[in-house]
Formats: C-alpha cells, structure tokens, sequence
C-alpha cells in the first residue's frame, strides 16, 4: 500500500520529521508508536504521532531526527510512502 507524505520543507528537515497528512494515515497505527523506516536502503526506528488530540485532527508526524533525515532528503514536493513486511519505505 502506498501514500504520501505532505510537502518537505526546509523546516521539516531541520526538525527531522516527515508531515503525513490526513488522508495518507490509514497505513498507520491509530496510537502514537515506534515504527521502522527504510530511507535509501537505510533503515531507521523513528516515531509516529498521528495527532488525533484535541479538537480538530492535525497532520501526523515521523520522528526519524534531523541526521537521518538530511542525509536521505531534500526538500520540496511529497515523497512516496510505501508499507512493507517490517515497516514502511520513504521512495
């Protein structure tokens, strides 16, 4: 299965995280979790925060800190996100 993330930004980068939003959520967990992602054959332990708190529903958020993250991304449009047996991949 397959999604996308929202725009990457500079912003987003420097606070190694990726924007997921609403409608890609699906392919995650409803709860706040640790999940592995695969970035250019790397693999990470990152964390997943859909967000649902509150009164209205934000972007969910991937947590894999800004090393990680700068090494494999630039910024500008979404990346693909795609499920696979131990996690998920950024393509």
């Amino acid at each position: 299965m397959a999604r996308y993330t929202q725009n990457i930004t500079e912003s987003d980068i420097d606070k190694g995280q990726l924007r997921v939003p609403r409608a890609s959520k699906s392919i995650f967990p409803p709860l706040k979790a640790r999940i592995e992602i695969e970035m250019n054959g790397n693999f990470y332990t990152a964390s997943w925060d859909p967000r649902t708190d509150g009164t209205f529903e934000r972007s969910g958020v991937i947590r894999v800190g800004k090393a990680a993250l700068g090494k494999h991304i630039i910024a500008g449009g979404p990346r693909r996100l795609e499920t696979t047996a131990t996690g998920y991949k950024l393509a």
